[in-house]
Order: structure tokens, then sequence, then C-alpha cells
């Protein structure tokens, strides 16, 4: 079997290099499952907070999703939630 590891280096530079390799790659496996496990709580804490208004048992009352939707006013006194006219006024100010 044929050595790729030139006659100059000793065997136990080389395995000292293979060791640091090795740590450096469980770190970096490490930070890799550390950012995706956070921004993976992240999208379910935005989901279950954004869900929840539709859901019954909602403590300020259960909307329905289609009026909000669908909806073109914006009266948080009244109790009143609809997003259609920030829809459209963002499709209008996209296209000009």
């Amino acid at each position: 079997m044929k050595s790729y590891v030139r006659d100059s280096i000793s065997t136990e530079k080389n395995r000292k290099k293979l060791k640091k390799d090795q740590r450096m790659k469980a770190i970096f496996l490490l930070a890799a499952l550390l950012s995706s496990s956070a921004i993976a709580i992240i999208i379910i804490f935005i989901s279950v907070k954004g869900i929840s208004p539709f859901l019954s048992g909602y403590s300020y009352g259960q909307q329905d999703i289609v009026s909000f939707l669908t909806g073109m006013m914006w009266r948080k006194d009244q109790g009143i939630y609809g997003v259609g006219f920030i829809v459209i006024n963002t499709l209008v100010s996209a296209h000009w």
C-alpha cells in the first residue's frame, strides 16, 4: 500500500494533525447542531404564537383566518383584525 505521507513528516506529527482535525470536526459539528437546533426552536416558537389566535381557547378571542386574510380594516379597539389591505398595498407598491 502506498503511503501518502511524505518522508519528511514524522508519524507522530501526522498523528497529532489527525487528532487536531478530529477535534475541529467535532467542534464544527457541535456548532452546526447548536445553530440548527436554535433555528428549529425559533421556527416552532413563531409558528405556535402565530397560529394560536386562530385556535379556540385563545385568551383574546378566536379569529377567523379567512376574514383575517381578506379583511380591509384593522381596529384593535374593536377587535377587528384584517390584513387584506396590507397585502394589496404591498403588491401595488412592489409593482410600481
